[in-house]
């Protein structure tokens, strides 16, 4: 290997690219419950194909400095043809090399000696100016050859952190409409015998909720894809990760105006348990309460801004001592019983409880990337268009099965 040059090296990397691109297509895909599609990859062959990027990943650090050795000795060969001998070389006083003729002759030198050209005791100061320039550095000199690892590090960004707690259900439909029953008149009383029994009220009206649209895309050169094979995967996995972050925010804290959809934070008949003087335990405990018995639900969930929940951990007695037991232990995780999930798309300050099987996330179809060239000038500019889209709708049961936190402390 070590005796091939940078040429017969890329032929090499390309063929074992190949191999990989051929073994890794052959892998089924499968669709998570989040909609993701990953590729279904046995286990006893996770470390064979590890094993053949590791292999990759060589041979391309290779072929990089190889390629780099040649091209600069490439350009060596060109500059020593056409100046057809060293720059700094000197024939003799006053008669001086090209170096030192360009030195002489150059308006920053000339003004430093008042314009004078052709003097002996000048010239032996210029030759000497550039014996000190000479010594060879890395930085004026022969660059050493620099090549990446092949790590690639992901921006920093807020990951889904409550979509993965909450239930998906699919539909094929633009709108899914359920029915609330709006009206229960219970009526029910011990009668005596031959009383009449009283009349009950019960009534429904149909609810809806829209499935929106999120997507986003990216234009790339068919070159960049071509010449990187690693590329598409990365722009698609990226992609998919945007989706699903704005998805995740969306069923949060969204607003529900125009194409947005209404999230849990902002239901129309959520309950809501302000902090008043009450510290976070007192005001977490009593948001449950009113999730149990003004939304007669069961309150499973309590989401927090990663500030309140740190002050939550932070807590301690007045001799010091931390609520949750010992830093050493694991972090804190459940309240009152209760699990905790950190949110940043809540504002600092606020909160919700919840129970969480009350809120459905209504898929249309899965998460999918496309690509097109048939955008704007990409097909004459050789530019595609990689898209990531999603349809889906939040569905809450029952308004009163969240309750708002406000003013919690941090």
């Amino acid at each position: 290997m070590n005796s091939m040059n940078h040429i017969e090296l890329g032929r090499d990397l390309e063929t074992k690219r190949q191999a990989y691109k051929k073994r890794w297509d052959g892998y089924s895909t499968k669709t998570m419950v989040d909609g993701q599609a990953v590729k279904d990859i046995p286990a006893n062959d996770l470390e064979g194909l590890r094993k053949m990027m590791d292999d990759i990943n060589e041979l391309a650090k290779k072929h990089e400095i190889a390629k780099a050795v040649f091209e600069s000795a490439h350009e060596y060969e060109l500059k020593s043809k056409e100046l057809s001998l060293p720059a700094n070389r000197v024939s003799g006083i006053g008669s001086v090399g090209l170096a030192s003729e360009l030195l002489l002759k150059s308006s920053q030198w000339q003004s430093r000696v008042g314009g004078r050209f052709g003097d002996v005791e000048l010239e032996r100061a210029a030759l000497e100016f550039l014996g000190v320039k000479t010594t060879m550095t890395t930085s004026a000199g022969f660059a050493p050859t620099v090549y990446r690892d092949g790590n690639a590090v992901p921006g920093i960004s807020r990951p889904p952190q409550l979509i993965d707690l909450l239930r998906i259900d699919q539909t094929d439909l633009g709108a899914v409409k359920f029915m609330k029953q709006t009206t229960r008149t219970n009526a029910a009383a011990a009668k005596a015998e031959a009383a009449a029994f009283d009349e009950a009220g019960i009534a429904y009206t149909e609810a809806s909720v829209d499935i929106r649209k999120i997507g986003v895309y990216l234009p790339v050169t068919e070159e960049q894809l071509e010449d990187e094979m690693g590329v598409r995967s990365l722009v698609d996995e990226d992609l998919k990760l945007m989706v699903r972050q704005k998805l995740d925010e969306q069923v949060t804290v969204g607003d529900g105006t125009g194409v947005n959809i209404l999230g849990l934070y902002a239901q129309t008949s959520a309950l809501s348990q302000a902090a008043g003087s009450d510290n976070a335990f007192d005001q977490i405990m009593k948001a449950m309460t009113k999730v149990r018995t003004t939304g007669r639900a069961k309150p499973n969930l309590v989401v927090l801004h990663s500030d309140n929940y740190q002050a939550l951990a932070l807590t301690k007695t007045t001799d010091g001592l931390y609520i949750f037991g010992n830093p050493g232990d694991a972090p804190l995780s459940r309240v009152w019983g209760v699990q905790i999930v950190a949110s940043e798309a809540l504002t600092a300050g606020t909160g919700m409880v919840l129970d969480a099987d009350y809120a459905r996330i209504k898929m249309r179809g899965e998460l999918t990337v496309s690509t097109s060239d048939s955008h704007s000038d990409y097909f004459t500019s050789n530019k595609v268009a990689i898209r990531a889209s999603v349809r889906a709708g939040l569905q809450v049961l029952r308004d009163q099965a969240v309750c708002k936190l406000t003013g919690l402390g941090s």
